[in-house]
């Protein structure tokens, strides 16, 4: 499971300025200027350390991940418009490198996440018959 979006008691630490203000008036600080200033408010305050929550998590599902997947996990599977193959001519056309490009289980066409037909950790896709 992810860690919540906006926690307290990390935003008060990574802020001494705040050290004095309540739960509520943290959470109203970080909405009015935190979120805006780049402030930390939560475990994951970097993709570096979205990348790392997802390290041991398995059964997941990437979508649009073209050069450079997020998660890395060997069992992560990736949907994206095109596959691998597409996916590396357009980095090719565009300069970029080619070899970060997955294997693509779900090229989604006409049918989108509709296709998937697997249930994936926090996709929030239901699978069909």
């Amino acid at each position: 499971m992810l860690p919540v979006g906006f926690d307290h008691e990390i935003y008060r630490s990574a802020n001494p300025d705040l050290v004095e203000l309540s739960a509520n008036a943290l959470e109203a600080h970080y909405e009015s200027h935190g979120r805006s200033e780049g402030r930390i408010c939560s475990e994951v305050d970097t993709k570096l350390a979205f990348k790392r929550l997802l390290l041991d998590l398995e059964n997941l599902l990437e979508i649009g991940p073209f050069n450079s997947p997020v998660a890395l996990h060997p069992s992560t599977e990736y949907a994206d418009l095109f596959s691998q193959e597409g996916l590396r001519r357009r980095a090719a056309e565009i300069g970029i490198p080619e070899s970060g490009c997955p294997e693509i289980k779900w090229v989604l066409g006409e049918e989108g996440l509709s296709l998937i037909n697997k249930r994936y950790i926090g996709c929030g896709v239901e699978p069909h018959d």
